[in-house]
C-alpha cells in the first residue's frame, strides 16, 4: 500500500514541467506567434486596421491557445509559452512594449486560470483575453510613452511618415476603444472555438 508521501511525491511528479512539456511549448509558442505574425501581415497593408491585428489573429490563435492548455495543464505552463514568445518577438524586431505586453500577458493568464484542477472553461477564456489584452496594450502603450517620436521609429522599420502618422492619429482617435473592444471580443470567439474543438479532451481531463 502507497504511504502518504509516496503519493505525495507521485503527485509532485506529475505536476511538473516535463521535457515534453518544454518541448510542446516551445513549438506550439511559435505556431502561437506565427498565427498573429500572418494576421498583422494582412491587417498592416492598412493604418486603420493595424491595431485590429490582435483582436482578428485572437480567432484562430484561440484554437492554438486552448490546445496548449489541454496538452500541458500545468502551473507556470502558460506564462513560460509566453515568456518564449515574447523573446521571439524581440529576435524579430518587435518594438520592445509589445514582447513585454506578451510576457506580462502569460503572468496574469497564470493568475486568472487559478490552480490546475480548477481551470473551468470560463476561466480559460478569460485567460486568452487576459492574454490577448495586454499583448495588444504592450503594442498600443508605445505610442502613449513616445508621442511623435513613434512616427520616426515607424519610419526607421521602413515604412511611410503618413503611414506612422496614421498610426499615431488612430490611437488618439474614437477608433482605439472599438480597437480595444476587438482586443477582448476576438479571444473571447477564439477561446470559445478552442473550447468546442477540444471539448472532449476536457472532459476526459474532468476539467
Amino acid at each position: 500500500m502507497e504511504s502518504t508521501a509516496t503519493k505525495k511525491r507521485t503527485l509532485a511528479r506529475g505536476t511538473r514541467l516535463t521535457g515534453r512539456d518544454y518541448v510542446v511549448l516551445a513549438v506550439f509558442g511559435v505556431l502561437l506567434f506565427a498565427v498573429f505574425m500572418a494576421f498583422s501581415i494582412v491587417c498592416s497593408l492598412s493604418a486603420t486596421t493595424s491595431w485590429f491585428t490582435h483582436g482578428v489573429g485572437a480567432v484562430p490563435a484561440g484554437i492554438v491557445w486552448t490546445y496548449v492548455l489541454a496538452r500541458v495543464p500545468k502551473r507556470g505552463a502558460v506564462a513560460l509559452m509566453c515568456l518564449l514568445v515574447a523573446l521571439l518577438g524581440l529576435v524579430m524586431g518587435m518594438f520592445w512594449t509589445g514582447p513585454l505586453g506578451i510576457a506580462l500577458g502569460g503572468v496574469v493568464a497564470e493568475l486568472v486560470l487559478g490552480a490546475p484542477g480548477k481551470r473551468t472553461a470560463f476561466r480559460r477564456v478569460a485567460a486568452f483575453v487576459s492574454f490577448v489584452v495586454c499583448f495588444w496594450a504592450g503594442h498600443v502603450s508605445l505610442i502613449y510613452l513616445t508621442g511623435q517620436a513613434y512616427v520616426d521609429m515607424v519610419v526607421a522599420s521602413g515604412m511611410t511618415v503618413e503611414y506612422g502618422q496614421q498610426l499615431v492619429d488612430f490611437m488618439y482617435g474614437p477608433l482605439a476603444l472599438v480597437a480595444l473592444a476587438a482586443a477582448v471580443a476576438g479571444p473571447i470567439v477564439g477561446g470559445l472555438l478552442g473550447e468546442r474543438v477540444f471539448k472532449k479532451h476536457f472532459a476526459r481531463m474532468g476539467a
